[in-house]
């Protein structure tokens, strides 16, 4: 447990670099990769250099299926159902709102969000506590007030995290 809390604290809080780590929780998901246009949805093999760039066209409310899918809210919506998901799925735009108020709350974008919360479901797997992706999600959320600004999601999963571990 000590290790996990210290690689909670050096991933998520002092930004070690966990790259690798964290492409690999989303970008294998079903073998697919994301792939965006636009760097607040691009792709799990880039970075973010300008957060401030969304624009309406950057959610999920994409006029084909194939912007659908190209989402971070898809993807999480997949791994939340451990696989397929139609287009049309209602966890999509559940994860969508989600990532809309905590994107509002922190300084970090979807792909650090969605990052940050699949390797916090996965750490707490390991120690042996089974939460859905999408109760996670929303528990996070919640755990942020409405009116909160530039808020470090890294320290609110790390802090989550470590209290359900904690609880155990």
């Amino acid at each position: 447990m000590i290790s996990i809390v210290l690689f909670l604290i050096c991933s998520m809080v002092l930004g070690c670099d966990t790259s690798d780590t964290e492409q690999s929780s989303l970008s294998d998901v079903g073998g697919e990769t994301q792939t965006s246009d636009t760097e607040k949805s691009s792709s799990p093999d880039d970075t973010y250099e300008n957060q401030d760039s969304q624009t309406d066209e950057d959610t999920s409310q994409g006029s084909s299926d194939n912007d659908v899918e190209s989402t971070w809210e898809y993807t999480l919506a997949k791994i939340n159902a451990g696989g397929y998901v139609s287009n049309d799925d209602k966890t999509i735009k559940q994860f969508a709102k989600l990532l809309d108020s905590i994107e509002v709350k922190t300084k970090n974008s979807r792909k650090e969000i969605s990052d940050m919360t699949v390797k916090a479901q996965e750490i707490l797997k390991d120690e042996g506590i089974e939460v859905e992706l999408l109760e996670l999600t929303r528990n996070l959320d919640k755990s942020m007030p409405d009116e909160s600004k530039d808020l470090s999601y890294s320290s609110i999963t790390a802090a989550y995290t470590v209290l359900l571990i904690n609880q155990k």
